[in-house]
């Protein structure tokens, strides 16, 4: 199916960065144009290039760009015609006709009274190929809203054009989750309730609102990131072996475990709110001193769940979420602790403890991107004396190259119609179905958060939560850098 990439090019841009995504171009205008010209100008002479022409055959008013590279003049002013630029990839063939259109002067009044309606018009006279839409979150802020908007949307597009964007299902180490479990003989037989006794998906930032507050504090953090940052990250760590790599058949697995989750229900959760603190010669202001925040709000900037799966591979396995500003440690990070080892030969060696004898996983999402296993291991030297070691991919040091930004990854999916790490319409409603009684209840009853001081490891009551359920937080044991 062929797809269109409109792309815009304003003057005012004053720090440009050339990106080439397929066939979505930005380019700046005048002054910076000729090196953008020479950045790029190899990619440009393996492209196919033909005129846009009217409907009666001849060229339109416009300069091809293969042309201004030969040393014909631009327009520099809007008294000018726009260049338009209209190009096939050479791997076109192979991937399906493309077409791409890059306006050069689009604040120019040529392009608002001309250009652009003149595309606008060809797209809905059904000329054009059918330029998608990426929605970013928050998509509503319960299941009533979060329908209302699918509804509004789907009047005019189909669900394979909405792209509901969550940008942390783009990041490096989302990704890799699959790859880890599935390509992997040491993990898989080991990703159930047979070996792992607890999953632990953690969100924490070390600066509060900070005058930002104004949004958040119309959706508080269990919406901002619990809904959809840790259950899509939930969704895809605990579903099955999806048929194929295909994006249906990925997100239909997800749906299963969303849809498979027991209700979330208010005992089995903790919420808090960041007080003023004050440490050393420095003061930090509490979440209410944030002049866009109302007084007296009760918006949690913390919060602490436990949420159970209702299937066989997860019957009984505490999944505990933790999303929170205003933390001692900036950090996002997934922990799978295992299984105590039956008859464990050294148990004498870590004492009444075995939870320091616990077998661990981490993926750490940031910051510094890593993976690493905690084993238990003999330290050398004389007589028997046991450590916790870390078995350690630090990316960093392994891929020395940039890791991309979780939109350039998501962005490009768009462009090519990749589906895979978009939220389909169902996967929203099982989503906001879970999380939805709970904030209505967390509202309704005007729940007061527990206070914890700017910059601590958080409210006290977390910790009951994890122990009533038998888990020790992973973040917390003062190992980890």
């Amino acid at each position: 199916m062929a797809t269109a990439h409109l792309s815009p090019c304003s003057s005012s841009l004053k720090h440009y960065k050339t990106q080439l995504f397929s066939d979505f171009i930005v380019v700046p205008r005048k002054s910076c144009f000729s090196t953008w010209v020479s950045h790029v100008q190899s990619r440009i002479h393996a492209r196919k290039h033909f005129q846009l022409k009217s409907s009666n055959g001849h060229p339109l008013n416009a300069v091809s760009l293969q042309d201004s590279l030969a040393g014909k003049p631009l327009a520099n002013d809007h008294s000018k015609p726009q260049e338009i630029e209209a190009s096939v990839p050479a791997s076109s063939e192979k991937l399906g006709s493309t077409l791409s259109i890059t306006v050069v002067g689009a604040s120019g009044d040529l392009a608002k009274k001309k250009i652009f309606p003149a595309l606008f018009a060809l797209y809905y006279e059904d000329c054009l190929p059918e330029t998608r839409v990426i929605v970013e979150k928050p998509f509503g802020r319960d299941s009533e809203s979060s329908g209302g908007l699918t509804r509004s949307l789907k009047q005019y597009l189909r669900e394979d054009q909405i792209f509901r964007i969550d940008h942390y299902l783009g990041r490096e180490l989302v990704e890799n989750l699959s790859v880890l479990r599935f390509s992997n003989l040491v993990f898989e037989p080991l990703w159930s309730r047979n070996y792992i006794r607890n999953v632990q998906f953690i969100f924490s930032e070390d600066f509060g609102t900070e005058g930002r507050g104004g949004y958040f504090d119309n959706y508080g953090i269990i919406r901002d990131i619990m809904q959809n940052h840790l259950l899509q990250i939930l969704a895809l760590f605990a579903m099955e072996t999806p048929v194929s790599l295909d994006a249906e058949d990925i997100r239909n697995e997800k749906v299963k475990v969303l849809r498979s989750m027991q209700p979330l229900l208010l005992e089995n959760v903790i919420v808090g709110q960041y007080k003023g603190h004050n440490k050393g010669s420095k003061s930090y202001p509490a979440y209410t001193d944030d002049p866009t925040v109302p007084k007296g709000s009760l918006t949690p900037t913390f919060a602490a769940a436990a949420l159970f799966i209702n299937n066989a591979r997860w019957d009984g396995v505490p999944f505990l979420m933790k999303a929170v500003k205003a933390l001692h440690t900036k950090r996002a990070e997934i922990r799978v602790q295992f299984r105590h080892v039956p008859g464990n030969l050294y148990k004498r060696n870590f004492g009444t403890d075995l939870d320091k004898a616990t077998n661990e996983l981490v993926l750490r999402l940031q910051p510094g991107e890593a993976i690493y296993v905690k084993i238990n291991n003999k330290v050398p030297g004389l007589g028997m004396r046991l450590d916790r070691s870390d078995l350690n991919l630090l990316y960093r040091s392994r891929y020395p190259t940039e890791i991309p930004d979780a939109y350039e990854r998501l962005v490009l999916d768009a462009i090519e119609g990749e589906r895979r790490l978009f939220i389909r319409s169902d996967e929203l409603d099982a989503a906001w179905a879970l999380f939805t009684p709970l904030l209505k209840e967390l509202e309704e009853k005007k729940i007061v958060p527990e206070l914890y001081p700017y910059g601590s490891r958080g409210p006290v009551g977390a910790h009951y939560l994890a122990a009533k359920h038998n888990v020790r937080w992973g973040d917390l044991s003062g190992e980890d850098s």
